[in-house]
């Protein structure tokens, strides 16, 4: 293997290595190979350690909530990277959740406590001054007995509940 092509992730290198990196994987599992995760895991395997460490830190899989709840970040969506959570779950937030050094920022699908899309926003700040109070309106006669607080950037988020 060339240790200088494990670096270039360009279209053309990666499809020009397609040999090298694809071809152990096609002789070990054949048609299976084509399925995403196994196409996925023989290009990583590929790849030299410090660029798989470089992707994860700037593409991850999770991001952490406030408690040490972490979301799972899609990046097979078109408004990809997305998270679903609870609004409540933002409570306290901020600053808009962003990747690759704060370059991207995430897509938040806001869901209502029975787990239903109430929002989708890049911006979480101009949610909060904005549309958060006509949503609040509706949450708070859907669901009375949830935290719908005036100033949600301001506001802690629920304890996590244990589960039964």
């Amino acid at each position: 293997m060339c240790p200088a092509r494990k670096t270039d992730l360009s279209e053309a290198a990666v499809t020009e290595a397609a040999p090298e990196w694809l071809g152990p994987a096609l002789e070990a599992g054949g048609q299976s190979v084509l399925q995403e995760s196994v196409l996925l895991n023989a290009l990583r395997n590929w790849l030299s350690w410090s660029v798989t460490s470089e992707i994860d830190r700037l593409a991850p899989k999770f991001w952490p909530l406030s408690g040490g709840r972490q979301v799972r970040i899609e990046y097979d969506v078109e408004q990809a990277p997305m998270s679903s959570l609870r609004v409540q779950d933002l409570y306290g937030v901020k600053i808009h959740p962003s990747i690759c050094d704060g370059r991207v920022p995430l897509t938040l699908s806001l869901l209502s406590p029975a787990q239903r899309p109430v929002a989708i926003t890049k911006d979480l700040p101009g949610f909060w001054a904005g549309g958060y109070s006509d949503m609040r309106k509706d949450m708070r006669g859907r669901y009375p007995r949830h935290d719908w607080p005036e100033d949600p950037a301001n506001a802690s988020p629920p304890k996590p509940r244990e589960r039964r």
